[in-house]
């Protein structure tokens, strides 16, 4: 992992014309609370994984993905200038570089969290477990920025430590509705499922304990996660977009690894 102190300009040009500024989607933004992290280049040499970043902020993130949601043609023009090479071709684009956490619990569960209604992406939706951007406090460790990302996800919303050894980075996934590119890691965690429901409602709670609505869990069995994959919903909401993907993940790395 390397972070850049040079400039990586937005090189598409309808989103580097509206990757700063004020849009006219008719949405407000949040304002920047800590700087955020873009890919400007992923690849693997020799087995490892490489990537460089630079700096953002949130609010350039969300207004590309407003934008990508508002104008998908525009998205569709980029051919394969968004899909080959990682990350997105040669379009380097304002995403903001994260991680989506998959939380094995002790007793053998999936983690599902409930996404709060005022959340700004996928309200209301399951996620299998959490996503979390990367920070400026993760960059400290350059050889594990996205397992630290992780780790301090399950400590910010459950309360749920998670030694590194036990964080597994598993793949990298692209959200084709907005080019979001985010690496998926596998935590095992010592604590089962109710310990950690209990951790989250008791007070002091977690930190970032009030992004959650509700916490649940389903059997990290191969054939209960297919079936949660293949329903693309749990207690009559939505899956978070790319939980599916998380579930069938989950599954395979149980069943023979990936």
């Amino acid at each position: 992992m390397t972070l850049s102190r040079q400039t990586a300009p937005i090189t598409h040009p309808y989103f580097r014309q509206h990757s700063s500024g004020r849009t006219s989607l008719g949405r407000r933004l949040r304002p920047n609370l800590e700087p955020k992290y873009r890919f400007v280049s992923l690849d693997v040499v020799g087995g490892v994984l490489c990537s460089s970043l630079v700096e953002t902020t949130w609010e350039d993130g969300r207004r590309f993905h407003l934008l990508a949601r508002a104008h998908p043609d525009v998205l569709l023009r980029l051919g394969g200038h968004c899909l080959l090479p990682l990350p997105l071709g040669t379009a380097v684009l304002p995403n903001i570089a994260c991680v989506h956490g998959i939380i094995l619990t002790a007793d053998g569960y999936l983690l599902l969290a409930q996404r709060t209604s005022g959340a700004s992406y996928a309200p209301n939706s399951w996620s299998a477990s959490f996503e979390e951007q990367l920070t400026t406090v993760d960059l400290r460790d350059l050889a594990q920025p996205f397992h630290r990302a992780a780790q301090r996800g399950a400590l910010e919303e459950f309360g749920c430590e998670v030694d590194l050894a036990r964080i597994h980075l598993v793949t990298v996934i692209l959200e084709l509705e907005i080019l979001n590119l985010a690496l998926v890691a596998i935590l095992e965690t010592e604590q089962p499922l109710e310990q950690i429901r209990r951790r989250w409602q008791t007070s002091p709670r977690p930190s970032h304990a009030t992004e959650i609505a509700d916490i649940d869990g389903v059997r990290a069995s191969p054939e209960s996660l297919k079936e949660l994959a293949a329903s693309k919903e749990y207690r009559d909401n939505p899956l978070h977009p790319t939980s599916d993907l998380r579930a069938d993940l989950l599954a395979r790395w149980l069943r023979n690894g990936l």
